[in-house]
Protein backbone atom coordinates (compact mmCIF):
# COMPACT_ATOMS: atom_id res chain seq x y z
CA UNK A 1 0.00 0.00 0.00
CA UNK A 2 1.17 3.29 -1.05
CA UNK A 3 2.08 6.30 1.72
CA UNK A 4 -0.67 9.33 1.94
CA UNK A 5 1.27 12.25 0.88
CA UNK A 6 0.37 16.08 2.06
CA UNK A 7 2.73 18.54 0.19
CA UNK A 8 5.75 15.67 -0.22
CA UNK A 9 5.17 14.84 3.51
CA UNK A 10 3.93 11.77 4.76
CA UNK A 11 0.21 12.22 5.92
CA UNK A 12 0.88 11.52 9.25
CA UNK A 13 4.16 13.77 9.98
CA UNK A 14 1.77 16.53 8.36
CA UNK A 15 -0.82 16.47 11.45
CA UNK A 16 0.97 19.76 13.31
CA UNK A 17 -0.17 21.86 9.80
CA UNK A 18 -4.06 21.81 11.02
CA UNK A 19 -3.40 23.20 14.69
CA UNK A 20 -0.83 25.78 12.84
CA UNK A 21 -4.24 26.99 10.53
CA UNK A 22 -6.22 27.54 14.58
CA UNK A 23 -3.47 28.55 16.42
CA UNK A 24 -1.37 30.72 14.32
CA UNK A 25 1.46 31.65 16.58
CA UNK A 26 5.22 32.19 16.27
CA UNK A 27 5.90 29.23 18.09
CA UNK A 28 3.13 27.07 16.62
CA UNK A 29 5.05 28.01 13.49
CA UNK A 30 8.64 26.96 14.57
CA UNK A 31 7.16 23.35 16.23
CA UNK A 32 5.33 22.46 12.85
CA UNK A 33 8.61 23.37 10.75
CA UNK A 34 10.92 21.35 13.63
CA UNK A 35 8.07 18.49 13.07
CA UNK A 36 8.26 18.38 9.88
CA UNK A 37 11.93 18.45 9.09
CA UNK A 38 12.69 15.26 11.64
CA UNK A 39 10.50 13.11 10.01
CA UNK A 40 11.53 14.56 6.75
CA UNK A 41 14.89 13.30 8.12
CA UNK A 42 13.43 10.20 9.40
CA UNK A 43 11.87 9.41 6.36
CA UNK A 44 15.40 9.73 4.45
CA UNK A 45 17.16 7.66 6.80
CA UNK A 46 14.50 4.82 5.90
CA UNK A 47 12.05 5.19 9.00
CA UNK A 48 8.79 5.62 8.14
CA UNK A 49 6.19 7.38 10.86
CA UNK A 50 4.82 4.30 12.22
CA UNK A 51 8.64 2.73 12.78
CA UNK A 52 10.01 6.27 13.97
CA UNK A 53 6.77 6.77 16.80
CA UNK A 54 7.18 2.82 17.84
CA UNK A 55 11.33 3.35 18.02
CA UNK A 56 10.59 6.37 20.49
CA UNK A 57 8.15 4.61 22.51
CA UNK A 58 10.85 1.88 22.80
CA UNK A 59 13.28 4.08 23.95
CA UNK A 60 11.38 6.03 26.45
CA UNK A 61 10.15 2.51 27.62
CA UNK A 62 13.72 1.32 27.86
CA UNK A 63 14.51 -2.02 28.47
CA UNK A 64 12.58 -3.10 31.71
CA UNK A 65 9.15 -3.49 30.65
CA UNK A 66 7.37 -6.01 33.09
CA UNK A 67 3.58 -7.10 31.55
CA UNK A 68 0.96 -7.85 34.02
CA UNK A 69 2.59 -6.86 37.19
CA UNK A 70 0.22 -7.05 39.17
CA UNK A 71 -1.59 -10.05 37.43
CA UNK A 72 1.85 -12.17 38.50
CA UNK A 73 0.90 -13.21 42.09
Amino acid sequence: MRVVRFLAFDARAAAPIPVLLVYRRLSTIVLTIITLLVFRFLENKGLTVPAAMRNLRSWIVGNDRPGWISVQK
